[in-house]
């Protein structure tokens, strides 16, 4: 059961209207995606995409597709079609403020001027 598009914001995620072909001819197969990440610091990743006809079999296939080889530690399997994908209009307030990104090279300058004050004062 989904959801209604909020006032035209988001639209389904690619291939989640339709379910793909059919298991055995009376359930609809589901696109579910696929994420590795290794034990640690390091961020979950996409590693690919799989057909299948439950969640069961979907996280079965998932760790037999992408885990089987040490790949990963931990698993997330993600029907497609609950997904959430804004509309470009959505992010676009976001695109232009580059005030928000810096290299640190300003703190940095402040920080040698700071510096080179202080050493520049005669000490009392």
């Amino acid at each position: 059961c989904s959801a209604p598009a909020a006032a035209g914001l988001f639209t389904p995620a690619l291939g989640a209207a339709k379910p793909s072909k059919s298991c055995g001819g009376s359930q609809p197969m589901a696109i579910f995606e696929v994420f590795l990440k290794k034990d640690g610091r390091d961020e979950f990743r996409h590693v690919g995409a799989l057909d299948a006809a439950n969640d069961e079999l979907a996280l079965v296939s998932a760790r037999e597709c992408y885990v089987r080889r040490a790949e990963g530690d931990l698993l997330w399997v993600v029907r497609r079609d609950n997904i959430l994908s804004p509309e470009r209009e959505f992010t676009a307030p976001n695109a232009d403020k580059p005030h928000r990104h810096h290299s640190g090279e300003a703190v940095a300058a402040r920080r040698k001027a700071l510096r080179e004050m202080t050493k520049a004062q005669p000490d009392e």
